[in-house]
């Protein structure tokens, strides 16, 4: 078959779309290197490193970023594997599972997303860096390409700023004070652990909640009020507010709360502080008691001297007349009924006295139980038959106190109970029982201290009592009573004899649901024998001569009639000057000085050291109403032979003069 040569156009013509379809594949050429050549700069110019690698784990490209930031030269890497460089041995393994993964599924660690790993410098330092790899067909080759940045700048801080929180933590929760966050709309955003504590709630369970949710709504809507007001007026706010803490107590706190800014100068939010002060209240008002108890026992100390005197002149007048009158004359009836008020008014003064701590008594072992049965079977006579009364007594231990004032203690604790049951109706229920006291029951209680107590405890079914009216209920004259009712010193004596044997009170009680008074009483462990009461006897007279000194007339002349009465010679003075000179022209005149006290110019211990110079061995018998200066044991100490407390009753002082002068 013959072969039909192309004829000269023909080949023209092919010629001419050979040479466009160069032209065309030059411009591409020309165009692919422009773009390699803006690859290559921009890979070169990049901050991060760029590594390609081939299919058998080679670097084929290392631009300059991975020069900076591994350390090696491009001629260092090229064409060997990138484990041996920039991967630490210890993940050698695992590079190289992920990276034959990738190859061949295009799946691993590193896909669609950003890794953070540690990675090799070639001073073999080892740092973070991140991690974004793809991959792509290059001339015909399977090609990856990593792109990796160093984040050791990035990491140093993140971890200095996890320093400064964890820091800003410890520091927020080293604070023994709760302490709290709140957004400008009121939103909790955190509070310490103190918070944590005194709440009972977590700061995950309050984040974004309100006071509402925190609180009880009877002071939520108090702290919201002042929320708002604080944030229409930025600073600093302080209050008071009572909140229960986790065990549902309720505390006295003071809070603080002041305003913060954001970084723009908005207003950010609140901080506040909560500072327990329920202790130092309670101290508060203790300082206040006994700051009222002391005022009350220097006007009971000032008052005692003179009142006693007037006692005195009272009762004995009433002595001396009831025996110059007939047994069965109504005459001795009314001075009989005299002598009882004096009496009574003795014993008020005394218990004055007893409550401000101001007199002491003669403290003997007793059995509680035998006082307190007595004072029940005597209260169940006086008081309405519509009070049941129930008792559980149970223990049969001593203590240490005057049994009179412990009657006097159960009397008035009985009394206040039936008073305050509405229409004279009700349960009174009186127990004793031993208890022991550790370091915690005492905790607050700055009476008493840990170890075995006989507890009188004294329940009512009454009214109850507010939280205010139990602050104040043992301050003098302080009553709840209607005038004519009461005087208010019961249960200031009540608690000032308690104090006075080492023991404490204790009060619960709520309006509408009663009152329960718990009295520690301590025991002791070992006692000595008490002494039978005497039978009363006649009083003793004599016939010896007695100096009697008092700075009252009315005084001087009622001891004189006394001691006459009794047969003795009297001498009597109204002033101590007077008297020393008596005694020191006439010192063998007496055989005894009586002397008050208190008296102008020179006391009556004053007085008796004079005449004891001047005379050795003269027996001196002090009296006195009230004195702070003098007790019976520096009265003994100083060589005086009694001391008596006015008033003066007769048998008293003739018993006294009788034991002075035998």
């Amino acid at each position: 078959m013959m072969i039909r040569k192309p004829t000269y156009g023909e080949l023209e013509q092919k010629i001419k779309i050979l040479e466009r379809e160069i032209a065309v594949r030059n411009q591409a050429e020309a165009v692919l290197r422009e773009n390699l050549a803006q690859i290559r700069a921009m890979a070169a110019s990049a901050r991060e490193a760029i590594i390609m690698i081939n299919s058998q784990a080679n670097i084929s490209y290392w631009n300059d970023a991975a020069t900076r930031i591994f350390g090696y030269t491009r001629g260092e890497v090229l064409g060997r594997s990138f484990l041996g460089f920039i991967v630490p041995a210890r993940y050698h393994e695992a590079f190289r599972k992920n990276f034959d993964r990738f190859k061949h599924t295009g799946q691993g660690a590193a896909v669609g997303r950003t890794l953070e790993l540690t990675a090799l410098r070639k001073d073999g330092t080892e740092f973070p860096v991140e991690l974004s790899i793809s991959s792509a067909k290059l001339t015909g080759e399977w090609h990856a390409t990593g792109v990796i940045r160093d984040i050791s700048n990035r990491k140093q801080v993140e971890e200095t700023l996890k320093d400064q929180l964890h820091f800003s933590s410890e520091l927020l929760n080293s604070i023994p004070y709760p302490v709290f966050f709140k957004d400008v709309h009121g939103n909790y955003q955190g509070w310490n652990a103190a918070y944590e504590t005194f709440r009972g709630l977590k700061t995950e369970q309050i984040v974004g909640k309100t006071v509402h949710h925190v609180w009880p709504e009877t002071v939520a809507k108090k702290i919201q009020e002042k929320d708002e007001a604080l944030f229409r007026n930025p600073g600093v706010q302080e209050y008071d507010i009572t909140l229960p803490d986790a065990q549902g107590e309720q505390r006295d706190m003071i809070v603080t709360k002041a305003t913060y800014t954001k970084r723009d100068g908005s207003l950010g939010g609140l901080i506040g502080l909560l500072i327990d002060v329920t202790e130092k209240k309670r101290l508060e008002t203790q300082l206040r008691q006994a700051q009222k108890i002391e005022a009350i026992g220097t006007l009971a100390g000032g008052i005692a001297h003179d009142f006693n005197n007037l006692l005195s002149v009272i009762i004995g007048y009433s002595e001396l007349a009831t025996d110059n009158v007939a047994g069965n004359s109504l005459v001795r009836g009314y001075l009989g009924e005299v002598l009882h008020a004096g009496i009574r008014a003795r014993d008020l003064v005394k218990q004055i006295l007893t409550f401000s701590r101001q007199r002491e008594k003669d403290l003997m072992p007793v059995q509680p139980y035998l006082i307190v049965k007595e004072a029940l079977k005597f209260l169940r006579s006086s008081i309405p038959t519509t009070i049941e009364i129930r008792e559980k007594i149970s223990t049969p231990q001593k203590i240490l106190a005057d049994p009179t004032q412990v009657h006097q203690v159960v009397m008035n604790l009985c009394t206040n109970a039936y008073q305050a049951m509405p229409q004279e109706s009700g349960l009174l229920v009186v127990e004793l029982d031993a208890v022991t006291l550790d370091d915690k029951s005492v905790a607050h209680d700055p009476d008493l201290s840990p170890g075995s107590y006989i507890c009188l405890t004294v329940s009512d079914t009454g009214c109850g009592m507010d939280r205010t009216t139990l602050e104040r209920i043992f301050d003098p004259y302080f009553t709840t009573k209607r005038k004519g009712k009461g005087t208010g010193l019961g249960l200031s004596v009540v608690h000032g004899i308690v104090r006075n044997i080492g023991g404490g009170i204790k009060v619960d009680s709520e309006p509408g649901k009663g009152t329960t008074f718990y009295v520690y009483f301590p025991v002791i462990e070992k006692t000595e024998s008490v002494p039978e009461p005497e039978a009363e006897e006649p009083v003793p007279m004599g016939h010896e001569r007695i100096l009697f000194i008092d700075d009252e007339p009315a005084i001087v002349k009622l001891g004189q009639r006394m001691l006459e009465r009794l047969g003795y010679t009297v001498t009597p003075r109204s002033s101590s000057i007077e008297a020393l000179e008596l005694f020191k022209a006439k010192p063998d005149d007496f055989d005894l000085v009586i002397t008050d006290m208190t008296m102008p110019q020179m006391t009556g211990d004053r007085l008796a050291r004079e005449m004891m110079a001047i005379r050795p061995g003269i027996p001196v018998i002090l009296c006195t109403g009230y004195s702070e200066q003098i007790t019976k044991e520096k009265a003994e100490a100083a060589g005086i032979r009694a001391f008596v407390m006015k008033p003066i009753i007769l048998r008293n002082l003739g018993k006294t003069v009788r034991i002075v002068l035998d």
